[in-house]
């Protein structure tokens, strides 16, 4: 298991861990922590971005999933990486996190249980896992904490720490997403059979967006005015977005413009 598998987790077990100690019976009392998290490191690398993302399922269980934005490149989109998913549930009055790691463990999950609180610093161990075997943190403020990962090694005993801010993008049960209104461009003046190429790279570029979950919603409208379409994108950034855009060859060729505003929906809207 990777460390960041353990990093993901720990905002929303450490509230979990608090509330256990009134002995909850749902995840309910979790439910706040729905949102997103961003790894803050020490010494940043440019353009490596690794979050967390984390839903309510029902009231014993939360969903998340880690993934990772490489914005190192400033010629091409960025790319995300689903690297895990990841399960809290209460079980028998009990805490645990479950995280899928892929590529690791054969894809199989491996639980982690809530044990014990020391001074504000919170303990989850797994005796049978190789590293980490345990994993202390402590909050520091309301948004932010700080974790380290413990255990023994071939040559020694290591402790590694890292850092978690929780990101504002969302708003009590509202997501925000990126709306683009797409409209017509200044160069529409391509033969038929350029203009039609341009829209079968435009549809599959769609298609490659919403495969890779980053594109939610996209659509056309039906009558002939200055507005051709719409998306919703699942991005943290409007820079983003607008790498994403410039991938599509219907604006690249001019055919399309497009406008980005933040917009909010529910959190259950798109699953």
């Amino acid at each position: 298991m990777n460390i960041k598998t353990i990093l993901g987790a720990s905002l929303l077990l450490l509230v979990c861990h608090t509330l256990k100690a009134q002995t909850p019976s749902t995840t309910e009392s979790c439910s706040w922590l729905t949102g997103l998290l961003e790894k803050i490191p020490a010494e940043p690398i440019t353009g490596e971005r690794v979050f967390e993302e984390w839903s309510l399922l029902n009231e014993n269980t939360l969903l998340g999933s880690s993934f990772s934005v490489n914005q190192r490149y400033t010629d091409i989109a960025p790319d995300t990486l689903i690297s895990e998913s990841l399960v809290l549930s209460f079980e028998n009055n009990e805490v645990y996190y479950t995280p899928t790691v892929y590529g690791q463990n054969g894809d199989e999950p491996v639980p982690f249980k809530m044990e014990q609180d020391t001074n504000g610093i919170y303990i989850f161990r797994n005796e049978e896992h190789d590293f980490p075997k345990q994993v202390s943190y402590q909050p520091i403020g309301s948004d932010s904490m700080v974790v380290v990962l413990s255990g023994q090694t071939e040559e020694n005993e290591v402790a590694q720490s890292f850092h978690f801010k929780k990101r504002a993008t969302y708003f009590g049960d509202q997501k925000q997403f990126f709306f683009v209104m797409l409209s017509k461009g200044p160069n529409r003046e391509q033969d038929a059979e350029t203009a039609a190429t341009i829209q079968q790279g435009h549809l599959a570029n769609i298609e490659r967006l919403s495969e890779a979950g980053i594109l939610k919603l996209a659509g056309t409208f039906l009558e002939d005015t200055d507005w051709r379409g719409v998306f919703v994108f699942n991005c943290v950034t409007k820079e983003e977005v607008e790498a994403h855009l410039k991938t599509d060859p219907a604006i690249e060729a001019g055919r399309l413009i497009y406008t980005i505003l933040p917009w909010a929906t529910g959190i259950s809207t798109f699953k």
